[in-house]
């Protein structure tokens, strides 16, 4: 696509190689309340338990290639169709590398991932992910429903831990100051094709609904709140925060 900047999700993880997985603060943020409770647990890893996420603003999947990294299973929402194909070809060049040549193999904390496995738990969806968090609150309830009235067992819901979301990660748009990670070209490109929170409530509230383990909303440092939302902690860094509503 013309004047289109490019997702490049080798140079990413380079960087990660670099400076490692557990110095990220997405990564930190995320990282599981059980986790978060043990000693010397410093970073998400990939276990026998999978890990689920949603990332219901996607962008240019960078975000959610870290998500991956710490070995969860993350489902990508992007309803512009210009930044959804550039995200859509990052990953099918990804996705063709060499392995061997390329990406090489890192290890966290005794789990080794490579970057085809983090890439194969990277999945788009090209819509709208308020739309779809709602569809997903209404296919249970009906579900639930439905069993209730046939005098069955009734289906997990929303809240049950054995299908709960673990994270739903939200990065609407804000100020120019406070989305210093993205490229001056890339912040340009998103304006372009006009990308934001239409309706950050609705965003938020789909979410709450949900009910996954963990919220977590990239924030300018010194920012508000999301919808005057109080989180229950947060990560903070030099000009951004991560606000983490444990549910």
């Amino acid at each position: 696509m013309k004047n289109a900047p490019e997702a490049d999700f080798l140079n990413m993880w380079t960087r990660i190689r670099r400076s490692g997985l557990q110095n990220e603060l997405l990564i930190r943020a995320a990282k599981p309340e059980r986790q978060r409770a043990a000693k010397g647990a410093e970073v998400v890893t990939a276990t026998d338990v999978r890990l689920t996420a949603i990332d219901a603003t996607a962008g240019f999947g960078e975000d959610a290639f870290l998500l991956a990294a710490a070995g969860y299973d993350v489902t990508m929402y992007e309803r512009n169709p210009a930044v959804a194909a550039v995200l859509r070809d990052a990953l099918s060049c990804a996705a063709a590398a060499e392995a061997a040549e390329t990406a090489g193999r890192l290890k966290f904390g005794g789990a080794e991932s490579g970057f085809r496995d983090v890439i194969a738990r990277m999945h788009l969806v090209e819509s709208d992910s308020t739309a779809a968090m709602q569809a997903m609150v209404t296919q249970v309830s009906r579900e639930t429903s439905s069993d209730g009235d046939a005098g069955n067992e009734p289906k997990a819901s929303a809240d049950d831990s054995t299908m709960r979301i673990d994270v739903i990660y939200l990065d609407p748009m804000f100020p120019d100051a406070g989305k210093s990670a993205l490229s001056k070209k890339k912040l340009q490109f998103i304006k372009e094709q006009q990308v934001s929170a239409a309706d950050e409530e609705a965003l938020l509230q789909a979410a709450l609904a949900l009910r996954p383990r963990k919220i977590i909303i990239k924030r300018p440092l010194k920012g508000p709140f999301l919808c005057g939302v109080t989180p229950g902690y947060s990560i903070k860094g030099k000009l951004i925060r991560y606000d983490c509503i444990v549910l």
